[in-house]
């Protein structure tokens, strides 16, 4: 979503910057799946994994297009996306091509 306006100049410059700033912390692993990627695992909507404290099943949110949303700890939701995210990942851009890639982009809308 990189190359699609939100806003003018100044607020794009504004995400652009909070990016940056995210993706310099090593707490946050920011990686652009880049157009040529043809990733349509990553078309099917988001979902977030949360990990839980010891003796708990990890417990998904899977927000998709295809069915209703919904929250799941079932063993084999979990498997399909930690398929998915490894499959997405492994196509992403690296840390460093993907931030030099903000910066590329923040330059051309501000320009």
């Amino acid at each position: 979503m990189l190359h699609r306006p939100v806003a003018g100049p100044d607020v794009m410059r504004g995400q652009f910057e909070h990016l940056l700033d995210a993706g310099e912390s090593p707490r946050i692993s920011l990686q652009v799946l880049p157009y040529a990627a043809l990733n349509v695992l990553g078309l099917l909507g988001s979902f977030t994994v949360a990990d839980l404290p010891r003796g708990n099943r990890p417990v998904a949110y899977i927000d998709s297009q295809s069915m209703d949303d919904r929250v799941s700890d079932r063993s084999h939701d979990m498997r399909n996306l930690a398929f998915r995210y490894d499959t997405i990942r492994a196509d992403a851009l690296s840390r460093r091509e993907s931030l030099s890639l903000i910066k590329e982009t923040m330059r051309r809308w501000t320009a």
